[in-house]
């Protein structure tokens, strides 16, 4: 009981802990999150907080009212039999069957009260702070509509300096209109800022459009759903026929947000219209039949930056199909072991095939990067394989354990890799080095699940089993935040382009957004920064034409496929392509640059063109 016998706890075998109100008998909260019985729980003196132990040998921390586990002790010997929260909620005991330990926070906070006393001022204080507040937002919009984002920044900053303005409505609209015309110098800080809320199972599959404006979602409910990502609003639901208990594993948007692409636990993909909600294709790579001993559901489909082909993958192999017939061209499985590979039972003859648990496409659609394994589950590795003939390009070598997770910089310079070895690793695609190894996902059992690398390549952003999303700093590899929402294990996590927004799935059915705010740096107008060189060329690979176009009467060569996947020529684009272009540059921070100094650089490239750049490790 709490101190005023308002609220009773209730443990139980299973591992949950109920919180029930005495004068109703009402449950109010079901906390879950031990894997083992729950012997001991205690209440703090105002029902705020609640500590429990278990035979899992952990001790956890929870918010009464939430639900949310805060915190989770680790590394005892044996279940635990007794905890306790001090009165002023300084110091936690709990022991197990021969050690006592007694954990104070160090940081001046207390398991007290989840709420923090705001600063009191007069309503004329008040009043003469919005005052101020409402000065300094209008001249920053009226001096970023100038193009002085520089002096605009600064009057934001000292608008978000006023006590209650920092988060503010009007505050945020302003920054996130700065976001496009400043590169980002720091993380400063994230809050929940939403749920989407309408699936009734696991949600398995994420995909932010490249706008950041939309989020598709997949779920064991057999429906894939279309968000708009700030006000969290439905927009379109998609499903596969009703006589099909069908579980989606996979979604991806098309670049331009028109397309929704999903795959299933039958084995097939279905490609709609966002806009219409219409099928547009289907593919049924089963032809109708199904195995019940071996489904091969799509673990991953990609839809390429053209819209021209679908890549996906059953866990073995990756294949490609032409969205405009609906046919297959191209499987390839990547670098394969040749000869005999050592078994449990002896030598065994290589099959030539090799498991995919991840992949992620470049920006110009002309390799990807494919984690996985060899057919015995060993010499797991990721490899970089170009599109048009599936060769191996570079192997990437260093994790231990399955790799879970693959995410690419915008400019593929950069990979961000997750394992269930509990470590994430940051590669340099050209060379195949390993530039380093963080480690954070530590816990037994509670890997690493999801990897989203920002455009850039200078953060890294984590989810594991351990209910944990983690910021990273890809320079130093330190783990510079820790967000728990949810005491569930993550299943994926999203980053939007631009930055602004990180969407993550949990095992219990939620989906949650984040907003993100960083410490932003202006830039003045310039004709050109070379920063922003990757992009342009891989808009220039992208409308470089095809070696040739595929046939759609007849079957087609192996000859033919691969000319049809290879750019060759000059590249050609209308005024509608370099538009596309300048909004993607300011999705990327690159708003400052002036369109007729992108368009000359854009000249000048093509008047230097000597072909296609070089591949990984070419």
């Amino acid at each position: 009981l709490n101190a005023d016998g308002s609220l009773a706890l209730y443990t139980s075998d299973d591992g949950t802990i109920s919180v029930c109100e005495t004068a109703s008998g009402r449950c109010l909260q079901t906390l879950k999150g031990h894997t083992g019985a729950v012997d001991v729980a205690k209440l703090s003196a105002d029902g705020h907080w609640i500590v429990s132990g278990g035979k899992d040998q952990t001790v956890r921390i929870w918010e009464t009212t939430s639900g949310r586990c805060l915190y989770t002790f680790t590394g005892l010997t044996s279940s635990v039999n007794a905890v306790a929260l001090s009165t002023d909620g300084r110091r936690i005991a709990f022991c197990d069957r021969r050690t006592m330990h007694i954990w104070e926070r160090q940081d001046g906070q207390r398991f007290l009260c989840s709420l923090r006393l705001s600063q009191a001022s007069s309503y004329a204080t008040t009043v003469l702070v919005a005052g101020q507040a409402e000065i300094f937002l209008k001249q920053a919009e009226q001096t970023c509509s100038e193009t002085r984002f520089g002096v605009a920044l600064e009057l934001l900053n000292r608008a978000q300096s006023l006590p209650g303005w920092q988060r503010h409505p009007r505050s945020r609209e302003i920054w996130a209109r700065l976001l496009s015309y400043c590169s980002r110098a720091g993380f400063r800080a994230s809050w929940l800022a939403g749920t989407f809320e309408g699936h009734t199972g696991e949600i398995t599959a994420v995909h932010v459009s490249t706008d950041s404006s939309l989020v598709l979602s997949g779920s064991a409910d057999g429906t894939v759903r279309l968000w708009e990502m700030v006000s969290g609003r439905c927009r379109n639901i998609f499903q596969w026929p009703t006589n099909r208990q069908v579980r989606v594993t996979a979604v991806c948007l098309s670049t331009d947000g028109s397309l929704a692409l999903a795959g299933g636990s039958d084995g097939t993909v279905r490609l709609w219209e966002t806009a219409s909600g219409c099928c547009r294709l289907v593919i049924d790579r089963w032809g109708g039949s199904r195995t019940l001993f071996f489904p091969r559901q799509l673990e991953e489909v990609i839809l390429s930056p053209d819209g021209r082909w679908i890549y996906m993958t059953d866990g073995v192999g990756v294949q490609i199909w032409e969205i405009s017939t609906g046919r297959h061209l191209l499987t390839f499985h990547g670098q394969t072991k040749q000869g005999m590979v050592e078994s449990p039972t002896g030598p065994l003859p290589a099959t030539g095939q090799r498991s995919v648990s991840a992949m992620s496409l470049s920006a110009d659609g002309r390799w990807i990067a494919l984690g996985g394994s060899d057919v015995l589950d060993k010499d797991r590795n990721i490899q970089l394989c170009e599109t048009a003939t599936g060769n191996c390009l570079c192997v990437l070598e260093g994790h231990t354990d399955i790799i879970t997770s693959v995410s690419l910089s915008a400019s593929g310079h950069l990979l961000a890799s997750g394992s269930q070895d509990g470590t994430i690793r940051l590669w340099e695609t050209a060379s195949g080095r390993c530039l380093g190894t963080l480690e954070g996902h530590t816990v037994k059992y509670m890997w690493v699940t999801s990897v989203s690398l920002s455009a850039n390549g200078d953060w890294v952003f984590s989810g594991g089993r351990d209910g944990t999303v983690r910021v990273w700093e890809a320079a130093s590899g330190r783990c510079l935040y820790t967000f728990q929402d949810r005491s569930s294990p993550v299943i994926v996590i999203s980053l939007s382009a631009n930055g602004r927004w990180l969407v993550a799935s949990y095992e219990d059915g939620t989906l949650l957004r984040r907003e993100l705010d960083w410490e932003l740096a202006a830039h003045d107008l310039a004709d050109w920064d070379e920063g922003a060189s990757p992009y342009l060329e891989s808009f220039l690979v992208l409308h470089t034409p095809y070696a040739t176009e595929l046939p759609a009467e007849r079957k087609v060569s192996a000859q033919e496929v691969q000319q049809a996947l290879t750019h060759r020529g000059t590249p050609t684009w209308s005024e509608e392509d370099f538009q596309c272009l300048l909004r993607q540059l300011l999705n990327f921070g690159y708003g400052w640059l002036r369109p007729e100094g992108v368009r000359r650089q854009l000249e000048q490239m093509v008047h230097n063109w000597q072909g296609l750049p070089p591949l990984p490790g070419e």
